[in-house]
C-alpha cells in the first residue's frame, strides 16, 4: 500500500509568511494561531521563529528585521536571503491571513495525527502493551483534532440553577480546596520555605492527608511542574518529604492495608521555564496534563514570572496567560497552586509587600492569594503569617493564619484558626 501524501501546502505557508512580513496585523495573526513547528518546510520554520520572537519583543517583523534576526541567530544562510523577498512578492493579499493560518494549522494537526496514529497502530499490534496504555494514547491523539462547538440546549432559569447548586461543593479537600480553585502564593524571591510549603502540600494531598488537621482525605492526583529549580535540588527536597510521608502513613494509617502509594504525586522539572504566549509552550503544558495516567486534581507550578516572556509587568501578556490557565483548569478540572514572587517595595507596616510581582491582573485573578512572611507579633514565638493579600471569593475555608516551622512536617499550624485580620491593599 502506497503511503499517504504528507498534508502541507508550500504555497500557503509562503503566503502566510509573506503576509506577516508585509503587515504587523498579519504577523500577530500568525503568532496567535500558528507555532513555528506547524510549518512543514524547515526554512519556513526558521522565519516563523524570527517573526514570533520579534513580535513578542514588541518590534517590527518586516523583511529587514527578520533578515537581521536570522543573521544574528546564524540561520540566514540556511534560509537564503532571497527567500524573504520572494515571500513578499508572491503574496496576493494580507486580507486572507487568517485563512492561510487556519490551513497551515490544520495541516500540522493532520501530520501529527498521521504520525501518532501510526505509532498507535504499532502499539495495538504489540500484545505486551496494556490496553489501558492504548486507550490513553488514543485519548491523547483525539486532543489533536479540533472538534466543532456543540449546542447543549437552553440555559437554566435562575431559580432552578440556584436550587440545584447553592449547597453544592465539588471538594478536593472538604472545607479547604474545591476543584478548579486558583491559589497564588507569594513571598520574597529566595525566601526559605515558600517552595517547600507548596511541595509539602502536594505530598500530603497525594497521600490522603489533610495538610493542617492531618485527618484522612481521599488521596489526590497531584502534578508538580517546577519551572525554576534544577533536577538535583528538586530531588533532594522531595526525598526528605517522601521519607516523612512514608513514616506518616505507617503511624497514622496503620489500620489500612493499602501501603504507601507515592504514585499519585508526579513531577516534571523544567527549569528553563515556559513562555505561555507561545503556542508551542501552551501545547507543551496542555500535553503534560493530558499525558497523566489519571486526571490531575491539583497542578502545582510556577513561579509566575517564568511563565511569561517579555515584561512581566505588562497587562496584555498577563491577560493572555491568565486566560490560558483558566482554560486549562476548566478542561482538566484541576485546582491551580501557583508560586509568585513579591516586589521589593515595603508596605505601610515596613514589611515586604506581599502582592504578586508583575501585572496588577494577578491581584484580581485567583480565588485565594496568600503571602508568607515572618510574624512581628509580640507573642509570635518565631511564627510565620499566611497573610491573605486579597479578599477570598469564598469565605470560611480552613486555611490557618499563622504557621510555624520545625514540627514533624516543615510547616505546621501555629495557633488555632481565629477571626481573620482585615485584608489590606498589599
Amino acid at each position: 500500500m502506497a503511503s499517504a501524501p504528507v498534508p502541507y501546502s508550500a504555497e500557503v505557508e509562503e503566503c502566510l509568511l509573506g503576509a506577516a512580513l508585509l503587515s504587523s496585523a498579519a504577523a500577530d495573526i500568525l503568532v496567535a494561531n500558528v507555532a513555528p513547528a506547524d510549518f512543514y518546510v524547515p526554512a519556513h520554520q526558521r522565519i516563523a521563529e524570527a517573526i514570533e520572537d520579534l513580535r513578542h519583543r514588541g518590534g517590527s517583523s518586516d523583511a529587514l528585521t527578520v533578515g537581521d534576526w536570522l543573521n544574528r541567530n546564524g540561520t540566514l544562510a540556511q534560509v537564503g536571503p532571497a527567500l524573504l523577498t520572494h515571500l513578499q512578492a508572491i503574496t496576493p493579499s494580507t486580507a486572507h491571513t487568517a485563512t492561510y493560518a487556519e490551513i497551515v494549522s490544520d495541516d500540522a494537526v493532520r501530520r501529527r495525527v498521521m504520525a501518532r496514529g501510526a505509532d498507535l497502530m504499532r502499539q495495538a499490534a504489540d500484545r505486551s502493551v496494556p490496553v489501558a496504555t492504548l486507550a490513553a494514547t488514543a485519548d491523547s491523539l483525539a486532543r489533536d483534532i479540533s472538534a466543532p462547538l456543540a449546542t447543549d440546549g437552553a440555559d437554566m432559569l435562575a431559580a432552578d440553577y440556584v436550587g440545584s447548586r447553592v449547597e453544592s461543593y465539588d471538594w478536593l479537600v472538604p472545607g479547604l480546596i474545591e476543584r478548579c480553585d486558583r491559589f497564588l502564593w507569594t513571598g520574597a524571591e529566595g525566601m526559605a520555605g515558600k517552595s517547600t510549603l507548596l511541595r509539602q502540600l502536594a505530598m500530603q494531598l497525594s497521600i490522603g492527608l489533610h495538610p493542617w488537621s492531618h485527618a484522612r482525605i481521599r488521596p489526590l492526583h497531584v502534578l508538580i511542574i517546577d519551572l525554576e529549580n534544577g533536577p538535583g535540588q528538586v530531588a533532594r527536597k522531595l526525598s526528605a518529604l517522601l521519607e516523612l510521608a512514608r513514616n506518616e502513613r505507617q503511624i497514622s494509617f496503620a489500620d489500612t492495608d493499602d501501603g504507601f502509594d507515592a504514585g499519585t504525586l508526579r513531577v516534571r522539572v523544567h527549569p528553563q521555564g515556559l513562555d505561555l504566549l507561545r503556542l508551542e509552550d501552551r501545547r507543551w503544558l496542555t500535553g503534560r496534563l493530558a499525558a497523566q495516567p489519571e486526571p490531575v486534581d491539583v497542578l502545582v507550578t510556577g513561579p509566575i514570572y517564568k511563565m511569561i516572556g517579555g515584561k512581566p509587568t505588562d497587562e496584555e501578556p498577563a491577560g493572555i496567560v491568565a486566560k490560558f490557565l483558566d482554560e486549562l483548569r476548566t478542561e482538566f478540572g484541576c485546582s491551580l497552586m501557583i508560586e509568585a514572587h513579591s516586589p521589593h517595595a515595603t508596605g505601610e507596616d515596613g514589611q515586604r509587600t506581599l502582592r504578586p510581582y508583575g501585572a496588577s491582573l494577578w491581584m484580581r485573578w485567583p480565588e485565594f492569594g496568600f503571602g508568607i512572611r515572618q510574624s512581628r507579633r509580640e507573642d509570635s514565638q518565631g511564627t510565620w503569617e499566611l497573610k491573605p493579600w486579597r479578599g477570598a471569593r469564598d469565605e470560611g475555608r480552613d486555611w490557618p493564619y499563622f504557621v510555624r516551622r520545625g514540627g514533624y512536617w516543615p510547616w505546621e499550624v501555629a495557633y488555632p484558626r481565629a477571626s481573620p485580620e482585615p485584608v489590606q491593599d498589599f
